[in-house]
């Protein structure tokens, strides 16, 4: 029996989808506890929006099930039809009816007697009760995507399916609207999946972020563990911006071209390593001679990107067996300008993973 606590969980085991010679999905398993909020991360072409297809029903998989709060609702002897799945699906344009105003958009397929207090409801908890008679044409972009939020959820779905639904807005409204759709997610408990290719916004939307890659999902964390714990090199870079070094373990140290770092997790003695450092990690600091005898590595700027809160510095060491370009993230109120002398320091542990030796070399 299903219990109440896990009655919009969702669990994938599996799932395997192919069209014609094409595979698109290699045997995904996600584990989605309810009432969360999952990310589901990936490049272009990796499959994201075929995933929430075939958990909406829309299609089949080739192998592998779906169960939703504890019950199969696809496997390779059962497929529950999309309309009994109790789904609710947003796609990335909203995709409202344009004859029907605001209210008959959100009651669409709830019987006459559920839609009036139902409606009022649910406009009252995305903020549009005072837009009940207008039409798409007359809403924001993110008026819209409320909308059909509330429409998504008009039937109390055990869970929604959100595919790239802030992809089409502009970027002042993006985290706005991402803000207030995500807010009436927690605020209704529901159990809630999204697609995206920004690894910003999966990140600070999320609860769980599953990066999908190559059909199989390559890790799902928590953001933080994500961004600071990435299972390999791949995602470290995937996932913002990454450093990535050839280095040689020596105990709880790795030496390399930064100097010994401390690891995360102790390596094999001698075992070659790619390490990562995360672009705070690396501390930079003006080249004088305060800073020369305690301050690492020398290295020139080769370029700033202002963004007010920070700045992005792209730096070129001075040492063998060091990337062509580092990247490092200062506070917005520090100011460099290109070809500055600096120097540089690794400030915490980093995370590393086993590399061929002729890798770790080159750097």
């Amino acid at each position: 029996m299903t219990s109440s606590t896990d009655r919009g969980a969702l669990s994938v085991r599996g799932l395997k989808k192919a069209f014609g010679s094409q595979a698109v999905l290699t045997g995904v398993d996600l584990e989605v506890p309810e009432g969360t909020i999952t990310a589901v991360l990936g490049r272009s072409g990796s499959g994201k929006t075929t995933l929430l297809r075939v958990l909406a029903g829309f299609e089949r998989p080739d192998a592998g099930s779906v169960s939703i709060g504890g019950r199969v609702v696809d496997d390779a002897r059962h497929h529950e039809a999309v309309e009994r799945r109790r789904i609710g699906y947003v796609p990335q344009e909203g995709s409202l009816f344009p004859h029907l105003d605001v209210r008959r958009n959100v009651g669409f397929g709830l019987s006459r007697r559920a839609r009036g207090g139902r409606v009022d409801e649910l406009l009252a908890m995305v903020g549009l009760e005072s837009l009940g008679k207008r039409y798409p044409h007359q809403l924001s972009g993110g008026q819209q995507q409320r909308v059909a939020l509330a429409r998504a959820l008009a039937p109390g779905p055990r869970l929604v399916l959100l595919d790239e639904p802030f992809a089409s807005l502009d970027a002042s409204l993006r985290a706005q609207v991402r803000g207030e759709v995500l807010a009436v997610l927690r605020r209704s408990g529901t159990t809630a999946v999204f697609v995206t290719h920004d690894q910003d916004e999966a990140l600070s939307a999320a609860d769980l972020v599953a990066v999908l890659r190559a059909g199989v999902i390559a890790q799902l964390d928590a953001p933080f563990q994500l961004y600071n714990h990435p299972v390999d090199a791949d995602v470290a870079s995937f996932v913002g911006e990454a450093n990535l070094l050839g280095g040689v373990a020596r105990g709880p140290v790795v030496e390399t071209g930064l100097g010994p770092l401390t690891l995360v997790r102790p390596a094999r003695p001698d075992a070659w390593l790619t390490v990562l450092v995360r672009p705070e990690q690396l501390d930079l600091r003006v080249d004088d001679s305060s800073s020369r005898a305690a301050h690492g590595v020398g290295a020139r700027v080769l370029s700033c990107d202002y963004h007010g809160h920070d700045t992005t510095v792209r730096v070129r060491a001075e040492t063998a067996g060091l990337p062509g370009t580092l990247v490092a993230r200062i506070a917005g109120n520090r100011s460099l300008r290109e070809s500055d002398p600096v120097r540089l320091r690794v400030n915490g542990a980093v995370e590393a993973w086993p590399a061929a030796p002729t890798a770790a070399a080159d750097g």
